[in-house]
């Protein structure tokens, strides 16, 4: 599919298959859309999240002493070309079209900050939590953008005590 229809919805109908020799008229048929997404084109969602150096747990959450938070992830490019070594961020080459990340925190159901930037780890200073007025508990959502379209969301709940 060409850069230029993805996004588009194509519409086609489909007549029923007779054996009698009757022809149908098109008129008659319900046209049906399809959506083109260009799925192969989605980036994936970043992964292996440390906080303040400790891996987030498979339960992606995790408690940590209150001051300034470290967030350090690893993305993952659509052929996983060096998703394989789990304890370096810097072998995942990223896509060509790999854009930035969008970092944001929320306090419940509250978005309290948005970041968008390149780098792989983000500091959350115990200034900004304070700005933010964010308490002990917060979600992290981060997800991937490329030129052509995001990721989903992956997100960790982090506890300050």
């Amino acid at each position: 599919i060409d850069d230029a229809d993805k996004g588009k919805t194509l519409w086609y109908k489909i007549p029923s298959f007779n054996t009698k020799g009757e022809g149908q008229s098109l008129a008659n048929i319900t046209a049906i859309s399809e959506g083109i997404d260009g799925l192969d084109d989605k980036p994936l969602s970043p992964t292996s999240y440390k906080v303040n150096s400790v891996w987030v747990d498979d339960d992606d959450a995790i408690t940590i002493s209150a001051g300034d938070i470290t967030i350090e992830w690893m993305s993952r490019n659509r052929f996983n070309t060096g998703g394989y070594i789990y304890d370096r961020t810097d072998v995942i080459v990223d896509d060509s079209d790999f854009k930035e990340f969008q970092i944001e925190f929320w306090k419940s159901s509250t978005l309290k900050r948005t970041v968008n930037q390149t780098a792989k780890s983000f500091i959350y200073t115990a200034a900004m939590q304070s700005a933010d007025s964010i308490g002990s508990t917060i979600t992290v959502k981060i997800k991937q953008i490329s030129t052509l379209t995001e990721s989903e969301y992956s997100s960790i709940i982090i506890t300050t005590v």
